[in-house]
């Protein structure tokens, strides 16, 4: 099974590159993205049992089942969350990025954050 994880070691690869092009920047944060949401996923669906997975609108989805938790801890992940798709998009869709840079640095931050939140939820739910 593919490791999720990987993800985050390509993105923070392309960030630490010696003057990483604009291109590599919208890739890593990308990436970085994508690490957090399938860890996530993959947490709802192995710890949790839920699966929303598979909605037109499954970013939101994901996110959502977790913004909604009586969890303090799920519904902090959820807002980090909701914050690096709003990253991730922007990455993906805008022509113009500004502070690329910060954004870059704050979604492999944010990421390393959120998958360290879904393992110590994992560890205390499941054999995850």
């Amino acid at each position: 099974m593919f490791d999720w994880v990987d993800y985050l070691r390509f993105a923070t690869s392309l960030a630490q590159a010696n003057d990483p092009s604009e291109a590599e920047m919208r890739s890593a944060i990308s990436r970085a993205y994508y690490a957090a949401f399938n860890v996530t996923r993959t947490y709802l669906i192995l710890v949790r049992r839920i699966t929303p997975i598979n909605q037109p609108h499954i970013h939101v989805a994901v996110w959502g089942v977790l913004r909604d938790s009586p969890s303090p801890v799920e519904r902090r992940i959820a807002q980090v969350g909701f914050r690096l798709l709003s990253f991730r998009r922007r990455a993906g869709y805008d022509a113009e990025y500004l502070r690329i840079a910060y954004g870059l640095r704050q979604a492999i931050r944010d990421t390393e954050r959120l998958i360290d939140a879904i393992a110590g939820l994992s560890q205390t739910n499941s054999d995850f």
